[in-house]
């Protein structure tokens, strides 16, 4: 698959810019593109290849981006369905993670020069292959990172973490997130998570409970210790199979957080306390980010992919064919990546106004 970058500049009209190639044609077959955005507004995106793990950077608000930069090759590296790496940035550095179906670990490597060196890979979970699901999370606050996985060590799904407070350099000792009392979670969708300004640590993911898979989330005040469980929503999604979608977390200017996700083959969202809210129908891998002016929320159709923003309500289409959206703020803007299915523009930007 190829990827594509839309840069939805916060205006309530729209005019679209021509393509911009950000990659050269021998990248066709990326996969999973993740963005991050630092505090000084230069963007990156993490995506697979392969084995292999890149990054490319924009300065210009995605007009151009410079050629990739290799971080890592992984045996086996997890790759599709939301398996991929990730990638934050902090205070100091910019950190990508993924995962090896090789060996089953999860690393992260860090760059403290706007992704030209990296630094040797360092392995987080301390249960040796207990990551070999290949879905994760990874969000940054300050210097401290967190991670969230779907964990097998105890022979069944559960949820773990890990904290590093060097930007992710070096990991803690692993802590249990949440483990069902039902045997264990939904074994294939992507947990997410997301620090609070405070540096309160949010974490949603989807359970089996009851024989329903939907989506919970828990806080943690110090790192370690999280909440009880909070089922997302009013409806239940009875289900014995993995609809392999985990959904979206942001957190809003208020430092509650934000959720969407899919429950059948519709999209809901909703914020801390307030009711669920129908986004979309048959529809799936829906994503969200806040900027001031409120929630900007993507995912997949049958027609392709839509967009709803805050200046904007009613949902429009800006790709007819595309999957596995990605999106974070930019300022007053938000930034979108996703797979394409185009072989001839392995990357391509795109700015809407």
């Amino acid at each position: 698959m190829a990827l594509a970058i839309l840069a939805l500049l916060g205006a309530t009209a729209f005019a679209s810019h021509a393509q911009t190639a950000v990659v050269p044609k021998s990248f066709a077959g990326a996969k999973q593109p993740q963005v991050a955005v630092t505090v000084s507004n230069v963007g990156f995106v993490a995506f697979g290849k392969g084995n292999s793990i890149y990054v490319a950077r924009s300065t210009n608000s995605a007009t151009s981006f410079e050629p990739p930069q290799l971080v890592s090759t992984v045996p086996k590296l997890a790759l599709g369905m939301r398996r991929g790496p990730r990638i934050v940035s902090t205070a100091n550095a910019i950190a990508i993670s993924a995962i090896s179906h090789d060996d089953g670990n999860l690393y992260c490597w860090v760059s403290n020069d706007d992704g030209v060196h990296w630094t040797k890979g360092a392995r987080v979970n301390d249960g040796s292959g207990a990551a070999r699901e290949g879905l994760h999370a990874m969000a940054a606050h300050g210097n401290t990172v967190a991670m969230a996985w779907l964990d097998l060590r105890s022979g069944k799904t559960d949820l773990r973490g890990a904290v590093s407070k060097d930007s992710g350099a070096t990991w803690s000792t692993n802590f249990v997130i949440y483990q069902s009392p039902d045997g264990h979670i939904c074994e294939c969708c992507h947990p997410n998570i997301a620090f609070g300004p405070d540096g309160k640590l949010f974490v949603v993911w989807r359970n089996w409970l009851n024989r329903s898979r939907d989506l919970y989330l828990a806080e943690s005040n110090d790192l370690e210790h999280f909440g009880a469980a909070e089922k997302l929503g009013t409806g239940s999604w009875p289900l014995n199979a993995c609809p392999m979608d985990g959904g979206g977390l942001a957190i809003n200017t208020n430092g509650a957080p934000v959720t969407v996700w899919r429950r059948g083959t519709e999209i809901l969202s909703s914020g801390n306390g307030t009711a669920e809210q129908s986004v979309a129908s048959e529809s799936s891998q829906p994503c969200l980010a806040i900027t001031a002016a409120g929630t900007n929320v993507v995912w997949h159709t049958h027609g392709g992919l839509m967009l709803r923003t805050p200046h904007q309500q009613s949902p429009f289409q800006f790709a007819a064919s595309g999957k596995f959206p990605s999106i974070s703020a930019l300022g007053d803007k938000v930034i979108v990546v996703w797979e394409t299915g185009e072989t001839d523009a392995p990357i391509v930007a795109k700015i809407f106004r």
